[in-house]
């Protein structure tokens, strides 16, 4: 569930300004947000982890004058995106320095000029700044943790594009944010007198989305996937994440869920190709993420236990305890790695039975 929750959220707070369909190019509120083509640049660059690609666009997008839109507060929301992207790929808190006051400044810009708009065109660019903004909040708390946080901020971010649906109805792609609300929602209380279990329902707008949504489409089969996991439903995760990948390539935020569908189908030799090239993925990226590459490194490990290639175990296994640490990575990591030393030791112990 929380990689559901992570991976959608990151995902629209990257695509922030993408989500216009086709039948609303022609409509006046879309000239009020920063130019589509480098925006689009921006978050093709973020979507593939070049972050310094990415603010190499966002600078661009910032040189762009405008009397339509408020630049500084839009190019800020894209890099409170960026800092919490990189916060989630690499795991580095002094990342987040200065992003509480970045963060409420543009709230606070936002709500100003929401109260200030004269239309509701003008309103309707406002209301999505303001559910990006609750998106990439949601997104930082769950990565430290703070699960009931988060979900009030997603309920503020689902809250603000309700709004937005009232005003323009047609901007279906703005759908995906309150569909996947309606999900973690029905997956959590679902099952309680109080509240309707609307999965079903919420999946078939995701879907939507991901098929005739324009720029959202991406963000739509990244949460589809990690849904079709956590519903059991992996041939069906695979099938959306593999048909993808030939398309946008093997990036770290399909593989993972991907590697995880073939594990549980135990498929071994497609989950531990997959799992290779997403660690592969996490070595190259420019602030390494020792827990998660410790994390993939387990996952490869239990492949190579269940193929009785016991020496393979033992590798993966030093390789592992060989990543440095922080003591606060060393705590969160402290259980994993007590479940990896006693696999490397069962592996050991079917080495000395051959000998």
């Amino acid at each position: 569930m929380r990689q559901l929750l992570k991976r959608v959220f990151l995902y629209i707070l990257l695509l922030s300004g993408l989500f216009v369909s086709s039948k609303l190019l022609a409509s006046s509120w879309v000239q009020t947000l920063p130019p589509r083509e480098l925006v689009e640049a921006y978050a093709t660059a973020g979507i593939q982890g070049d972050y310094d690609m990415a603010r190499f666009h966002l600078e661009r997008i910032r040189r762009v004058p405008s009397d339509r839109y408020d630049v500084d507060t839009w190019t800020d929301l894209y890099e409170l995106g960026l800092i919490v992207s990189e916060y989630v790929d690499y795991g580095d808190s002094s990342l987040l320095q200065c992003y509480d006051s970045l963060r409420v400044s543009v709230h606070d810009r936002f709500m100003v000029q929401l109260e200030n708009s004269s239309t509701g065109e003008d309103s309707v660019a406002i209301l999505f700044g303001l559910a990006t903004l609750e998106a990439i909040e949601a997104t930082r708390l769950d990565s430290d943790g703070q699960m009931l946080a988060s979900y009030r901020a997603m309920l503020r971010h689902s809250g603000n594009l309700e709004q937005l649906l009232e005003i323009d109805s047609s901007f279906v792609d703005a759908r995906l944010g309150i569909a996947t609300v309606t999900y973690i929602q029905s997956k959590i209380l679902g099952w309680t007198p109080f509240l309707k279990d609307r999965r079903d329902e919420a999946i078939e707008q995701i879907i939507m989305v991901a098929r005739d949504g324009v720029y959202s489409r991406f963000l739509a089969v990244t949460g589809l996937t990690w849904i079709y996991v956590e519903e059991d439903q992996q041939e069906l995760a695979i099938e959306w994440a593999e048909s993808w990948m030939q398309e946008v390539g093997e990036i770290r935020n399909l593989l993972r869920p991907c590697a995880k569908a073939y594990f549980q189908l135990e498929r071994w030799e497609e989950a531990e190709d997959r799992y290779s090239v997403f660690l592969a993925s996490l070595r190259s990226m420019r602030i390494r993420n020792h827990p998660r590459e410790i994390g993939t490194l387990h996952m490869l490990a239990q492949i190579s236990y269940e193929q009785e290639r016991w020496q393979s175990v033992i590798d993966y296994a030093e390789e592992a305890f060989s990543l440095p640490l922080t003591d606060e990575q060393q705590e969160d990591t402290e259980d994993l790695l007590n479940r990896f030393g006693r696999l490397a030791r069962r592996a050991e112990r079917q080495l000395e039975r051959q000998d």
